[in-house]
């Protein structure tokens, strides 16, 4: 019995697996405009910029070097997606999109997911060591302060709000901008207290 579910099962998986290489997801890199960029707009010191293109560049920017796993399905549809919710949340080749209080808001996220350890993800780690974040490097990311413009200023601090929503639950969570919102405090209870 055992036999003959595994002549049919096994085939059938090697057979779905074959098929689904001909499916494959479009991987792109957008025009990346150098202006426009993390580094040539907030002009951060360089050990930041090649600590951030190392670390948050893949999924991170329209600069994507694609892994040779990103061409065989299934993985292929997961590093798409994962590369695509990156450039939405932040995409450091149009870091000129972001107006002066957004710029720093990404900045301290960036800090705080680096110090959480939750940026670069664990899973991205293993064939991608390089990526990996010592303490120097994240206290070089939360080093970065940036002006009214933008722009990082050398020496000045820069206070950064924690800007948070309270929600149904009432329970007190970041907000994650997308980038057409402005950064406002909202409160879905409809109470202002």
């Amino acid at each position: 019995m055992l036999r003959r579910i595994s002549k049919i099962i096994l085939p059938a998986i090697l057979g779905t697996f074959v098929i689904a290489q001909f499916f494959q997801p479009v991987r792109t890199n957008p025009p990346a405009d150098g202006g426009s960029s993390f580094a040539a707009t907030a002009r951060p010191p360089a050990e930041v910029v090649s600590i951030v293109k190392r670390a948050c560049g893949d999924c991170h920017s329209n600069e994507t070097v694609w892994p040779w796993y990103s061409s065989i399905s299934p993985v292929s549809w997961l590093v798409v997606q994962d590369v695509q919710e990156g450039r939405v949340h932040l995409n450091l080749s149009e870091w000129s999109r972001f107006g002066p209080e957004m710029a720093r808001t990404r900045i301290r996220e960036v800090c705080e997911q680096a110090r959480d350890r939750q940026m670069p993800p664990w899973y991205y780690l293993p064939l991608h060591p390089a990526a990996s974040l010592s303490q120097a490097d994240i206290d070089a990311l939360c080093a970065v302060r940036l002006s009214g413009d933008g722009a990082t200023s050398a020496g000045s601090s820069v206070l950064m709000r924690r800007l948070e929503r309270t929600d149904v639950l009432e329970q007190t969570r970041p907000i994650w901008y997308s980038q057409s919102l402005l950064p406002v405090a909202i409160s879905l209870k409809g109470d202002a207290n």
